[in-house]
């Protein structure tokens, strides 16, 4: 323990290098958190999507939804870019299926209906995944950096 550590511990008095420690951990735990609320919002906006479009359009725009928040989290978070794209891409899929197990209906759209419908939805993950990753790549392109920064650095 350094001379008149004990002292200032008591008084309350914090060194300039743990305000500076601290400040760096609090930020890192800021942008995790701001990650997570992006991630949350992303997937239920596609869920809401999906739900309230018709048939006509209703695919189409779900894709360009999943397409644009899978590249933004992509672009936003580089590090996370294939969990991005993942959680984003089985959203409907593993809703689907929550709603099957539950006991509710499917879309009378939905073709095999039921579970097997829902399930068909998870191909929506490689496409999530791929503009996930191309959102990651411009990213670090466009920083000049291999390694670009991250939410939890």
């Amino acid at each position: 323990m350094r001379p008149g550590a004990r002292v200032t511990a008591t008084l309350g008095i914090a060194y300039p290098g743990r305000i500076d420690r601290d400040a760096r951990r609090a930020v890192r735990a800021l942008r995790g958190a701001a990650y997570v609320a992006a991630l949350a919002v992303s997937v239920t906006a596609l869920t809401a999507v999906n739900a309230v479009s018709n048939a006509d359009i209703g695919g189409q725009l779900t894709l360009a939804v999943l397409l644009a928040a899978s590249a933004a989290l992509g672009v936003a978070a580089p590090r996370f870019a294939l969990l991005s794209g993942a959680v984003v891409g089985a959203s409907l899929g593993v809703g689907g299926l929550i709603t099957v197990a539950a006991g509710g209906s499917t879309p009378s759209t939905m073709h095999p209906p039921g579970a097997a419908g829902a399930a068909s939805l998870l191909v929506l993950v490689l496409p999530a995944l791929l503009a996930a990753t191309g959102g990651a790549a411009l990213r670090r392109m466009a920083t000049g950096n291999s390694r670009a920064a991250r939410p939890g650095d």
